[in-house]
């Protein structure tokens, strides 16, 4: 019975992560229904694990979480490893409906990810925390959930996206100007198969340090004389760095720089893709 039921549960999974998912559906639900007749309860939390997971990467929220609090509730403990999935699908779907607090609340009850820390489980555990995060505007948090999932899935020597599904989150979180990682991350989706679009910086993200200061001085009233004395640089090398700063905050003028140097909520300016 533990035999046929493992591969079914493997079966399925395989189905799932090829993204066949009207096929790996369905034969979860036929697994599930054959555990639940013969009364094992083991199997009934350990496929609802993973049919969570699946759940959400199809967008079906409700039965998302339908399955992960069956596998997190039900039974006098937890399915062991298996038990992270549903962990991981419960943080998601509570993310995608604001629900911050009782996501942060069940991350802490159960603290999965420290239990089984170099399993490809803590691995989806830790990203879907790091999806938390990003939901949450915590950009900074959020970063360090991500990386650390793509150098666990790194160590297991799991790359394909569709198992490990961390890089493009972790692109969504260098709006904090950390240009070095979004490079990382775009050479990671190239090894694994991907295919990103090319990067165009725009905005904030676009200038170099040294634009940036010799912009701000501008915008706070200082002449092109006066910064170049200021950081004992010549005059023209403000000017050229100035025009290539209007370039890439789209303005025209000097009177400009101050709403241009300060974005929309004092976030900075994400990275365009084309």
């Amino acid at each position: 019975m533990r035999t046929v039921q493992q591969r079914l549960n493997h079966a399925c999974n395989a189905l799932a992560f090829a993204e066949r998912y009207q096929q790996a559906l369905p034969r979860f639900g036929e697994a599930l229904a054959d555990a639940r007749r013969l009364g094992s309860l083991p199997h009934v939390l350990g496929l609802s694990c993973y049919r969570a997971l699946h759940h959400l990467r199809t967008g079906n929220l409700a039965d998302a979480e339908a399955d992960a609090r069956v596998a997190l509730e039900t039974g006098p403990r937890l399915p062991g490893l298996h038990a992270a999935v549903a962990l991981a699908a419960l943080l998601e779907t509570l993310a995608e409906r604001a629900e911050f607090q009782a996501a942060e609340a069940a991350d802490q009850r159960y603290r999965l990810a420290e239990q089984f820390p170099t399993t490809m489980q803590a691995g989806w555990l830790i990203a879907g925390r790091g999806r938390l995060r990003l939901a949450e505007r915590r950009p900074a948090a959020a970063l360090g959930d991500l990386l650390a999932a793509g150098d666990l899935f790194a160590r297991l020597r799991i790359s394909a996206p569709s198992v490990a599904p961390w890089r493009s989150d972790a692109a969504l979180a260098h709006r904090c100007g950390a240009i070095a990682l979004t490079e990382r991350t775009r050479t990671e989706l190239i090894a694994a198969g991907g295919r990103p679009r090319r990067l165009v910086l725009s905005g904030l993200d676009s200038l170099t340090p040294g634009e940036r200061r010799i912009a701000q001085l501008a915008a706070d009233g200082l002449s092109n004389r006066d910064i170049a004395q200021n950081l004992f640089i010549t005059t023209r090398t403000v000017e050229g760095h100035l025009t290539h700063a209007y370039q890439k905050l789209a303005i025209t003028s000097r009177e400009q720089l101050p709403a241009a140097l300060t974005p929309p909520g004092g976030e900075t300016t994400a990275p365009a893709f084309r």
